[in-house]
């Protein structure tokens, strides 16, 4: 939809001043014999007579007509010619059509006016091809704007009926534009004609596009529709940036679409590495030689493919980058590899670093966190497992923060049984329970039972509360 930058709002103040500067002298280029009954920015011309071919003749020669008064008014076919031409040549300079284009393959025109003598504001729509002609007579209460609005609706109406590909609707009501463009969320009350032509709007573009995107995705070289379906959602212009990224590696014999090229590298189904691929679409505007290194520094450094799979982003890095990156987090020990240590900044990576020492130092000969904390709650491995089960948070938990956490609670006085019985306190954050200890203990609470300070805050505040005022009656 375009806007023409010039030209005045539908209703502006300035339209009938300028129109009438401008048609002043209009009674100089007509005949003599006939008038015309100006108002505000429309005109009408007539003629009194006793011969009715006469008055025609001397009418059709001073003509001057709005398109679309031919819907309302009877006139004289060879004056409507004469203009036809006129508008068939602008028509086929508008669209781009050649001169042998036909015109009714060309236009669909809606019209709107307001006749002086009943007020009534009346629409057409007009179309060569199928003779198709809608006359609509709106109430006196309506406004040219409503006139304008229902016009352009009919339009689309048809176009949607009628199945039409390619089709371009006029219309000289900038007002009309004008609401169109603006935000909906922002606009208070909106023009029920309006909401109507944006729906239809969006049906007649989606129609279009999807039978685009359609041609455009069997030229992509999928094996299945389950691997073709994610790339629907992606806008027309993306789709054809990867055919011809695709046509390009077909070319060169590279691969028939880079979704099969990698999940066959990283292991991985292609219905499902489709869902990713296509949130990140930079894959099919690498070089592929690159997209080749990438892949092949990080199989090398036994990446597995699952992790490729969740961090595509690590293929916009260059494989030097990467190499450099994974062979120094390597050297200082650390055997478990991500794509986001290549992605991450240096301070991350240090502190990454520190964290996997720090780790393997208080695993020791455990190997994993489940036995340390088998060891250190003096409980076995499978008590360890149902404690996951429970809390699943707990088997993701960083074997540092599990040390820090377990000095803390047990140097608070709690037991290890204690904590294996209300595995919850591994939810909690070691700052909140310390500072609802502090806080209990400031009642004189000494027994203080762990699923206290791992309840809700509001939870806590209401037994907080509570006990708050009958420490007070204790001491009254």
């Amino acid at each position: 939809m375009a806007i023409l930058t010039k030209g005045l709002p539908q209703g502006s103040v300035l339209s009938p001043l300028l129109f009438n500067l401008y048609t002043h002298d209009l009674d100089l280029a007509i005949d003599k014999n006939v008038d015309v009954l100006q108002y505000a920015d429309d005109l009408l011309l007539y003629i009194k007579g006793n011969n009715i071919d006469d008055a025609s003749a001397k009418l059709t020669e001073s003509l001057i007509l709005e398109y679309g008064t031919f819907l309302l008014e009877p006139g004289s076919m060879s004056g409507f010619k004469a203009l036809d031409k006129i508008q068939s040549k602008c028509l086929r300079i508008i669209c781009g059509a050649m001169k042998t284009s036909p015109i009714n393959a060309l236009q669909a025109e809606c019209y709107a006016s307001k006749h002086f003598a009943n007020s009534n504001v009346g629409v057409g729509v007009f179309h060569f091809q199928y003779n198709i002609v809608q006359k609509i007579k709106l109430p006196p209460e309506c406004t040219v704007f409503s006139g304008e609005c229902l016009g352009i609706f009919k339009a689309l109406e048809y176009i949607r009926l009628a199945k039409l590909k390619k089709s371009i609707v006029f219309t000289d009501s900038l007002s009309s534009i004008q609401a169109l463009v603006k935000n909906p969320f922002k606009i208070k009350q909106q023009h029920p004609c309006i909401f109507g032509i944006r729906q239809l709007l969006t049906e007649c573009t989606e129609k279009d596009i999807d039978t685009s995107k359609e041609k455009v995705i069997k030229e992509l070289n999928f094996l299945s529709e389950k691997d073709a379906t994610p790339f629907y959602k992606l806008p027309l212009k993306s789709l054809l940036q990867i055919y011809k990224t695709t046509k390009n590696d077909v070319e060169k014999g590279f691969c028939k679409n880079r979704l099969y090229y990698i999940s066959q590298r990283i292991e991985c189904p292609p219905s499902t590495l489709s869902e990713q691929i296509v949130k990140r679409l930079f894959i099919y505007k690498l070089s592929f030689e690159w997209l080749e290194s990438s892949l092949n520094v990080l199989l090398a450094m036994n990446v597995s493919g699952d992790r490729i799979k969740r961090d595509l982003w690590v293929l916009k890095y260059h494989h030097k980058t990467i190499q450099e990156r994974l062979e120094r987090v390597k050297s200082v020990g650390v055997e478990n590899l991500y794509p986001w240590m290549v992605r991450c900044s240096e301070d991350i990576l240090n502190r990454s670093i520190q964290i996997s020492q720090e780790t393997k130092t208080i695993l020791g000969e455990n190997k994993s966190t489940k036995m340390y904390l088998a060891q250190r709650l003096n409980t076995s491995p499978k008590v360890i497992e149902d404690m996951y089960v429970k809390i699943p948070a707990l088997k993701t938990i960083r074997v540092t923060k599990a040390k820090n956490f377990l000095d803390f609670l047990i140097k608070e006085g709690f037991t290890v049984e204690e904590i294996v019985d209300k595995p919850r306190i591994f939810a909690a954050s070691q700052k909140t329970v310390k500072l609802r200890l502090e806080k209990l203990r400031s009642l004189g609470l000494c027994e203080i039972n762990l699923n206290i300070l791992c309840r809700s805050r509001k939870d806590f505040q209401k037994y907080y509360e509570s006990m708050e005022s009958i420490s007070k009656e204790c001491d009254e």
